[in-house]
């Protein structure tokens, strides 16, 4: 699973030298997949305790669509980007406590530079996601959270409108306090992606 995503992009970087030039100007759509690493760092306090919880890690898969328009000058290539995805990752603990991520919505702009056929990008965009957690049987509560996306990939063309990307995302969200009676608990996820998607130019 680790080497997955070098595995990517030394393919992608190999059909960039001999693949069809993708027209990237104008709109394009596509599905993507890829796998999850989430991260939660928690602190819980009432008025006889407290402690901190280093991290509740957990792995899954998620999909989704993006769509998006781009402007192609000289070499460079800049983008804006809407997408939606869905992902598996639960952490849960035999006590009873469980967090996950059901879905996301985010806006996002690219920076990229074509070399032959291989566009390399910078990612840089805002992301809210649906988070659920639960400490049974004393609360179950979501609550949608902002973060802030950071990113770098590659992309190349397959054919005159066809082309296909890999890429590493990182997500930071904003804290999120959950009170409950004389208790609160703080929840800081973070959240880091690699994703391979399909592009429709048209």
């Amino acid at each position: 699973m680790k080497e997955m995503p070098v595995l990517v992009v030394m393919g992608l970087l190999g059909m960039g030298g001999t693949a069809t030039a993708a027209p990237y100007n104008g709109f394009y759509v596509g599905p993507e997949l890829g796998v999850d690493h989430d991260l939660v760092k928690s602190h819980y306090e009432d008025p006889s305790n407290s402690y901190d919880q280093d991290g509740s890690g957990s792995d899954g898969i998620n999909c989704g669509v993006f769509g998006g328009y781009q402007v192609k000058t000289g070499n460079g290539v800049f983008s804006f980007e809407a997408n939606y995805e869905g992902s598996s990752s639960r952490y849960h603990d035999s006590a009873g406590f469980s967090i996950r991520d059901k879905w996301s919505y985010g806006l996002s702009g690219r920076v990229g530079y074509l070399i032959r056929n291989a566009l390399l990008y910078g990612r840089l965009g805002w992301v809210r996601t649906r988070f659920a957690v639960a400490d049974n049987p004393v609360f179950s509560v979501g609550n949608d959270l902002d973060g802030v996306r950071l990113g770098a990939g590659i992309e190349t063309g397959l054919t005159n409108t066809l082309s296909l990307r890999g890429e590493y995302l990182f997500t930071h969200y904003e804290d999120w306090v959950v009170k409950q009676a004389l208790a609160s608990y703080r929840f800081s996820p973070d959240k880091g992606q690699f994703k391979v998607g399909l592009a429709y130019h048209y």
